[in-house]
């Protein structure tokens, strides 16, 4: 259940902005980042993703890159995105500046397929072999900085174990 101060307070922060119709927003966030990820894309997933989460994910497209070219494509969704939980808080941050920050987990579930290749050669994965792949992403938005962030992935974290 959302904390309805919570939904309030984004609401009230963010002009327009519906809890509801979110994870359709996440859920192209999600399928974007995939698609830079696959094509080395830094610029792209910077736009995209926290810089921490950049950080991490650019240490696996390194490695990624070492193995060959890695192929990920999205075949739409296996069911309609969930968003499960807000969070609105505020940061204390240096010389006591005050930052509002909205966190938002959201449950995707797409339908994709990945490959690897080394050339021409399929080394890994199957782009024919479409897989429903369900995850749970974190997604942010700071409110008070200079300049208005959007939305970026911050991160993902497991799914429940009764899943």
């Amino acid at each position: 259940m959302v904390a309805q101060y919570s939904m309030y307070l984004t609401k009230k922060a963010i002009k327009g902005w519906k809890y509801n119709m979110f994870a359709k927003e996440a859920e192209q966030k999600y399928i974007l980042m995939n698609e830079a990820f696959a094509a080395g894309d830094k610029d792209l997933l910077k736009m995209v993703v926290t810089d921490p989460m950049f950080a991490s994910m650019n240490a696996q497209l390194k490695n990624m890159t070492r193995k060959g070219q890695f192929v990920w494509q999205s075949h739409g969704s296996a069911e309609p995105p969930r968003s499960l939980n807000l969070t609105y808080a505020k940061a204390l941050m240096e010389h006591n500046v005050e930052h509002k920050v909205v966190q938002i987990t959201v449950r995707v579930n797409v339908k994709q397929s990945a490959a690897i290749y080394q050339g021409s050669k399929l080394v890994g994965g199957n782009p024919d072999d479409i897989k429903s792949i369900a995850e749970y992403i974190v997604l942010e938005k700071w409110l008070t900085r200079d300049v208005e962030d959007d939305w970026k992935i911050a991160g993902k974290i497991n799914p429940p174990a009764s899943q």
